[in-house]
């Protein structure tokens, strides 16, 4: 059976949508974390294109 031919459940679907959701979350929270102490560490206008 190729991956294509899977049929899920609505319990499924809802468990996989929850934890991809989780997982989403958890990664943008991690990239503004970065981004946010990357920006802190310029000290001049020249920094953010190095």
């Amino acid at each position: 059976m190729e991956q294509r031919d899977l049929k899920w459940s609505d319990k499924e679907k809802k468990v996989a949508r929850e934890a991809f959701n989780k997982a989403y979350e958890r990664e943008m929270q991690h990239i503004q974390q970065e981004v946010s102490r990357r920006v802190k560490s310029f000290h001049e206008n020249a920094h953010v294109w190095n």
